[in-house]
């Protein structure tokens, strides 16, 4: 019984995944976003992480000790 299962949704494998490509474009197409705005934004998460990272620090490097 289980063979037959198997069998059966191998079967069925096939042209279920012949058609799915054109259900996916129809139905959840996918946006493209320009370049130049992932661009902009990994800049300025790295200007971000440069400008921050010595402030976060610096209660260490004035007192010597750890801040409770």
């Amino acid at each position: 019984m289980l063979e037959a299962f198997y069998t059966g949704v191998t079967n069925a494998h096939g042209p279920l995944a012949d058609q799915l490509g054109g259900f996916t474009s129809t139905f959840a197409p996918v946006k493209v976003e320009p370049d130049f705005f992932k661009i902009a934004l990994d800049i300025f998460g790295l200007g971000f992480a440069l400008t921050a990272a010595p402030i976060w620090n610096s209660g260490k490097s004035f007192t010597g000790s750890r801040i409770p």
